[in-house]
């Protein structure tokens, strides 16, 4: 299941729970939202996990947190209107979710970090791949990436999403991910 920024917390809220049987989920400048986290601290099932995050997302800060910006505002305006409490919509961590998916698919200890991407005119990319488990958790890192889809034009100007990489192929990452789970 891969989900793009409230897709991405829809498809982690769904592994999470177990309300589906997932072999592996993708989170495209998403996490997972504290709401959610408080329900299930720990997800109920091992399940695969890739990561793409920016760390200077202003509407999934990569630290986890409340959005920030215009966006950020602009968002938690629309949900003030919409729900009857906005508690629980703060972002969890990129890599603190990281780590908990690893533990939970058996791995133990720090993550491995790798260059995964590192042209001169673009962003570069760190991979985090947590040692070995049941199922693999990678987290492709985006140092100062924002909120988007790596790979795909800037969709929105930079003040309001920050930078999305040109370089970094996430389509690619995500098959990829998936054909080594699945040969």
């Amino acid at each position: 299941l891969v989900g793009l920024s409230n897709g991405a917390f829809f498809a982690e809220r769904l592994a999470r729970h177990a309300l589906l049987d997932l072999l592996a989920i993708a989170l495209v400048s998403g996490t997972a939202r504290e709401a959610s986290h408080r329900l299930a601290p720990t997800p109920l099932r091992p399940c695969a996990v890739l990561m793409i995050a920016g760390t200077a997302d202003p509407n999934v800060p990569y630290a986890g947190g409340r959005a920030r910006g215009l966006t950020g505002w602009m968002a938690r305006r629309r949900i003030s209107s919409v729900l009857s409490s906005a508690d629980g919509r703060d972002a969890v961590a990129a890599e603190a979710l990281g780590a908990e998916w690893a533990g939970v698919n058996g791995a133990n200890g720090r993550p491995v970090i790798d260059i995964a991407s590192a042209e001169a005119a673009d962003l570069r990319v760190e991979l985090l791949s947590w040692p070995a488990g049941a199922s693999p958790v990678d987290l492709y890192r985006v140092i100062g990436g924002g909120h988007g889809w790596p790979g795909r034009p800037q969709y929105a100007p930079r003040f309001l999403i920050g930078p999305v990489s040109r370089a970094f192929d996430t389509t690619g990452a995500v098959l990829d991910f998936v054909r080594a789970l699945t040969s």
